[in-house]
């Protein structure tokens, strides 16, 4: 397959070298965007890595972070924020100056929130060619950050992942988590057009 989309091996190294960095800052993350919604539903094309960390942990580590992804040819694309700015700012955007693979790091992503739900419920997979596997988003919390993003290009991945995965969904969580983040209308209507009773 790497052969066949030699971006995709772009994009594995990328995400090695990067994920490296946050693991050994002790930096928990998961994968969210393009690639897990490929996972999850239909591959669609995609050019960039998409990760969200714990806001809180990233500031407390964030000097040391940008030290060490710089030290590996990675490069943020704007301004070094402050750590106050850290709380605000939705993300960062890094670029391997070794490939040109772009990689964002999500602080605040929309209809998610990191908390023990969601590193419980992150699945490891083999997200990407060769050996290694990711922390990926749950399905759940996907789902209901496609529906707080609310892009056209939302609702097509939505189609497909729900349609692909209907039956490993769990329900009441997603149920749990719309409300959580006030799109229990929006989830409802998704429940009402797959006839969940």
């Amino acid at each position: 397959m790497a052969e066949r989309f030699p971006q995709l091996t772009r994009l594995k190294i990328s995400a090695h070298r990067f994920l490296k960095t946050l693991n050994g800052l002790g930096i928990d993350y998961v994968m969210i965007g393009g690639i897990p919604v490929g996972f999850y539903g239909e591959p669609r094309f995609t050019q960039d890595l998409d990760f969200a960390v714990d806001p809180r942990v990233f500031a407390d580590r964030f000097a040391e972070f940008l030290q060490e992804i710089e030290r590996g040819h990675f490069l943020l694309s704007s301004t070094r924020p402050t750590v106050e700015e850290l709380k605000s700012i939705p993300s960062l955007r890094f670029i391997d100056l070794r490939n040109r693979t772009i990689i964002d790091l999500v602080l605040h992503p929309k209809g998610f929130n990191w908390d023990t739900d969601t590193l419980n419920r992150r699945r490891e997979e083999k997200l990407l060619p060769g050996k290694g596997k990711i922390w990926c988003v749950s399905l759940e919390d996907l789902i209901v950050m496609k529906v707080a993003n609310g892009e056209p290009q939302d609702y097509k991945d939505l189609e497909r992942v729900i349609s692909r995965r209907f039956k490993e969904i769990d329900w009441s969580y997603l149920r749990k988590r719309a409300k959580k983040f006030d799109l229990t209308e929006e989830v409802e209507a998704i429940y009402e057009r797959f006839s969940i009773s």
